[in-house]
C-alpha cells in the first residue's frame, strides 16, 4: 500500500533515534543565451548503494542518444536485474530522438519507451513498483518552448491516472511521507535543467531504508530513473533543477502487489553549443 501527494522532489531530512541527514544537491552552470538546443533520450541509470560492513556501491547507465550526434535509434535490452538488495527489471526499451536543424533550430522531440519496468527493493521490508507500459515524450515547438507528457498504464500501486500529472508521487510503505518513507516513487518528474531546457524522467524511485530503523535489514540508499528525456532552447539559466508544479493525485492509501523489484539513480547530461 502506498499513498499519493506531488511535488517533493528534494529530499532533505532526518529520522528520529538516528539522527541522520541527507541533502540532495543541484550545481548552477552557465551557458549562452538563445541557443539552439538539443533533444536527449536515456533509457535508465542508476547509481545505489548497500550498506553492509562492506557497503557496496553499483553505477550504471543506458546509452544517451542525442539528435545533435545523430543517433535515433537503441538496441532493446530485456530484463535487466541486479541481484541482491536492489533490482531494477524492465522488458524492452526504445529511445528516439529528432530535431534541430537549420530551418528549425528549437523543434524536436524525444522519447523512451519502456515495456513491464519494475522497480523495488527485495527483503526486510519488500516494495515494488510497475507499469505495464512507461512511455516519455518532450516536444519543443519552433519557439523552443518544451511540454512532456507521460503515459503509465496498469500501474501498481493500482489507482494512479493513466497520464499522470507532473510530479505525482507516491510514498511507501502505508502510512509514510515525505518524512518517513522507504520508497518514493515520482511519476512525470519535471524540472528544469540548469541549461533552460526541460527534463523529464517517467518513473523515478528513490530510497531510503535504513538498517537501524529494521531490525535484521540491511540499508540501502540510492534512486532508480527510467524514461529520462530533455529538450527545449537553451536558455541562459544559472539554478539547478526546479520542479514544474502540477495538481496531481493528493493523499489516499492505494493497494501495492509484493512483486519483486529494482533500484537506481541518473547521470545528468548538460548540453553546450
Amino acid at each position: 500500500m502506498g499513498s499519493f501527494t506531488n511535488g517533493n522532489l528534494e529530499v532533505s531530512r532526518a529520522r528520529g533515534g538516528s539522527g541522520r541527514r541527507r541533502s540532495h544537491a543541484r550545481r548552477a552552470t552557465a551557458f549562452a543565451a538563445d541557443a539552439p538546443g538539443d533533444t536527449t533520450a536515456q533509457g535508465w541509470s542508476l547509481n545505489y548503494t548497500v550498506h553492509t560492513s562492506t557497503p557496496t556501491t553499483t553505477t550504471q547507465a543506458s546509452r544517451l542518444f542525442s539528435a545533435t550526434e545523430g543517433g535515433n535509434d537503441g538496441a532493446p535490452l530485456v530484463g535487466l536485474t541486479k541481484s541482491g538488495r536492489v533490482n531494477i527489471s524492465t522488458g524492452l526499451y526504445y529511445p528516439s530522438v529528432t530535431g534541430f536543424d537549420a530551418d528549425a533550430p528549437y523543434t524536436g522531440t524525444s522519447s523512451v519507451t519502456i515495456h513491464a519496468p519494475v522497480t523495488g527493493i527485495v527483503g526486510i521490508p519488500t516494495l515494488s513498483a510497475s507499469l505495464g507500459q512507461l512511455r516519455v515524450t518532450c516536444t519543443s515547438d519552433a519557439e523552443g518552448n518544451a511540454t512532456g507528457s507521460v503515459s503509465a498504464p496498469a500501474s501498481v500501486p493500482a489507482g494512479m491516472s493513466s497520464t499522470p500529472a507532473p510530479n505525482t508521487t507516491v510514498y511507501l510503505p502505508a502510512g509514510s511521507d515525505a518524512n518517513s518513507y522507504e520508497q518514493k516513487v515520482v511519476y512525470n518528474e519535471q524540472t528544469r535543467l540548469p541549461n533552460g531546457q526541460l527534463r523529464i524522467v517517467g518513473m523515478h524511485t528513490y530510497f531510503d531504508v535504513d538498517s537501524r530503523e529494521i531490525a535484521g535489514a540491511t540499508a540501502v540508499t540510492g534512486d532508480v530513473q527510467l524514461g529520462i528525456v530533455s529538450c527545449g532552447k537553451v536558455t541562459n539559466a544559472e539554478q539547478g533543477d526546479v520542479p514544474i508544479a502540477s495538481a496531481g493525485l493528493a493523499g489516499g492509501a492505494l493497494g501495492v502487489g509484493a512483486l519483486v523489484a529494482g533500484l537506481a539513480a541518473v547521470r545528468r547530461r548538460r548540453v553546450t553549443t
